[in-house]
């Protein structure tokens, strides 16, 4: 006779970097503290709407547009946000101005201590990306990065 298996567990859904490293943070990282780059499309302006109602307002903010934003969406210069309007290459899609952007966001802001660089269809929770950042020395040169969107995209490990 075959011996009597055992029940098979589900497997647990994938948790993502932020849900296995926010329980180590010692301290949420001051929203003060983050600089957001973001390559924009003036042509997106329900998504540069969308971050204008959500996020935008909670941190510092360089903004690479191609064009000017429609003044309807409230985005003007001011200490907290600069918009910056330059065309790159045809044809690339202005992935060629992205470290332009980095290094006008880095002179524009200077006194940060971490930099997400996203792009306009990129939306985050800044005070759980603060409770994620809370776990690291933001004084040693760290890069974060997605390839993917997979769920088998493997997270950030976390060192107690």
């Amino acid at each position: 006779p075959l011996a009597e298996e055992a029940p098979r567990r589900a497997a647990p859904p994938a948790a993502s970097a932020l849900s296995q490293c926010v329980a180590h943070a010692r301290a949420p990282a001051p929203l003060d503290a983050l600089l957001v780059v973001m390559m924009a499309s003036a042509g997106r302006g329900a998504a540069l709407a969308a971050h204008a109602r959500t996020w935008l307002r909670a941190v510092r903010a360089f903004i690479v547009c191609d064009r000017p934003p429609d003044p309807a969406l409230g985005l003007v210069n001011s200490s907290r946000m600069r918009i910056a309007v330059l065309s790159g290459v045809a044809g690339c899609r202005n992935s060629d101005l992205y470290s332009t952007a980095i290094v006008l966001g880095n002179r524009t802001f200077p006194d940060y201590s971490w930099m997400l660089f996203t792009e306009d269809d990129t939306f985050f929770v800044p005070r759980s990306l603060a409770s994620f950042l809370g776990i690291f020395d933001p004084q040693m040169p760290l890069w974060f990065s997605a390839h993917g969107c997979e769920a088998s995209y493997p997270p950030v490990a976390c060192v107690d």
